[in-house]
C-alpha cells in the first residue's frame, strides 16, 4: 500500500477512486451486513466465561478492554486492508479455487508470492480449529444456562465429574452435521443458508444484549445502588446501549433487502425467517412457563453474582 514491497509503486487508496469503495451501492452494503455479524460474533464471548474465570471483577473489565482493541485493530484493520489491496472487480475474486478466490491470497500474491494460498490454507485450518472450540464452549454453556431456566430439556443440564456439560457438548456437535448440505445444495448455496441464519441470530443476541444492559443499569439505579460499585461501567451509558439496540434492529430488518427487487423468494425467506421464529419461541415460551417481565424494582441483582478476589 505504501510502497514497502520492492520493485512496487505505492497504490495507497487508489482502489476506492476505481472501480470504487463501494459495490453496488447502498444494495451491495446491504447484502454484506449479515457477513460482517457472522464473523463478529464471538466478541461477546467473555461474558460466558465469566462464571469460570477466576478473580472476575478484575479479569472481566481488562478482557472486554482488550476486545475493543482487538475489533478495532484486527477486525477492521483486516477488513480495511482488504478493500484497499484489492479491488472489488479483481478477476480472481471470481475464478479459481475457494483458497484462490480469498482477498489475502491475491493481495499477497500481488505482492510477489505466488504460493500464497498455502499460506492461506494454514490460516483457514488455524481459525477453524479455534473457532469450533469456542463455538461448542460457549454454545454449549448456553445451552445448560436455558435448561437450567426451563427453556430447554432438563438433561441437557447435567454435567460429569469434571463439570462438563456432555450433553450439550454432543448437541452442540451435532450441528455441525449442517455442514453436510453442501453435498446436495452446493457449497455456496449452503453456506449462504449458514451465514444468512447465523448473521441474524447474531444481531437478535446483539440487540438482546444492550436491552437486557439497559434494563439492569435501570434496575441498579432503582434500588439504590450506584455506578461505584460496578466494576466495570460500559461507555457513554445509556447512549450506546441505545444506539446498539436500535442498529441492530436496524441491521437485522434491512439485511436482506437486497432480495426484495427482483423479489428472490427462496432467500428472502432465509434471510427473515429466523425474526418470526425467535418471537414465536419467546411467546411460546412465556405462555408454557407461565413467565411475565420482571419488573426493574424486583429484579434480582445478586444471585449468581461473584465477589471473590485473590
Amino acid at each position: 500500500m505504501c510502497g514497502g514491497v520492492k520493485g512496487r509503486p505505492a497504490f495507497g487508496f487508489q482502489y476506492w477512486n476505481n472501480p470504487g469503495a463501494f459495490n453496488n451501492g447502498f444494495r451491495g452494503v446491504a447484502s454484506t451486513f449479515v457477513f460482517a455479524s457472522t464473523f463478529y460474533a464471538g466478541t461477546e464471548a467473555i461474558a460466558v466465561a465469566a462464571a469460570e474465570t477466576k478473580n472476575p471483577s478484575r479479569a472481566i473489565p481488562k478482557a472486554i478492554r482488550q476486545t475493543f482493541w482487538r475489533i478495532i485493530l484486527v477486525y477492521m484493520g483486516i477488513a480495511i486492508s482488504y478493500g484497499v489491496t484489492v479491488p472489488y472487480n479483481d478477476p480472481s475474486l471470481n475464478s479459481g479455487t475457494k483458497t484462490l478466490k480469498s482477498p489475502m491470497t491475491i493481495a499477497i500474491t500481488r505482492a510477489g508470492w505466488d504460493q500464497a494460498a498455502h499460506l492461506v490454507n494454514a490460516f483457514i485450518l488455524l481459525s477453524c480449529i479455534s473457532a469450533i472450540n469456542s463455538s461448542i464452549y460457549i454454545g454449549s454453556r448456553t445451552i445448560v444456562n436455558l435448561a437450567g431456566e426451563g427453556a430447554a430439556p432438563k438433561f441437557l443440564s447435567k454435567v460429569n465429574k469434571m463439570g462438563v456439560p456432555y450433553n450439550a457438548v454432543i448437541l452442540m456437535n451435532l450441528f455441525g452435521l449442517i455442514s453436510l448440505m453442501n453435498i446436495n445444495t452446493g457449497a455456496a448455496k449452503a453456506y449462504g443458508y449458514i451465514v444468512n441464519l447465523s448473521g441474524v441470530a447474531v444481531f437478535v443476541v446483539w440487540g438482546a444484549v444492550c436491552y437486557l444492559h439497559i434494563r439492569f443499569r435501570k434496575a441498579w439505579k432503582l434500588q439504590g445502588r450506584t455506578t461505584d460499585e460496578l466494576p466495570f461501567k460500559a461507555l457513554w451509558f445509556p447512549w450506546l446501549a441505545w444506539a446498539g439496540l436500535l442498529a441492530n434492529i436496524f441491521l437485522g430488518l434491512i439485511q436482506g433487502w437486497s432480495y426484495f427487487k427482483p423479489f428472490d423468494a427462496a432467500n428472502f425467506v432465509d434471510a427473515y425467517i429466523l425474526l418470526p421464529f425467535f418471537i414465536i419461541l419467546f411467546v411460546f415460551l412465556k405462555i408454557v412457563n407461565k413467565t411475565s417481565f420482571i419488573k426493574l424494582e424486583e429484579i434480582d441483582l445478586d444471585d449468581g453474582r461473584r465477589k471473590d478476589l485473590e
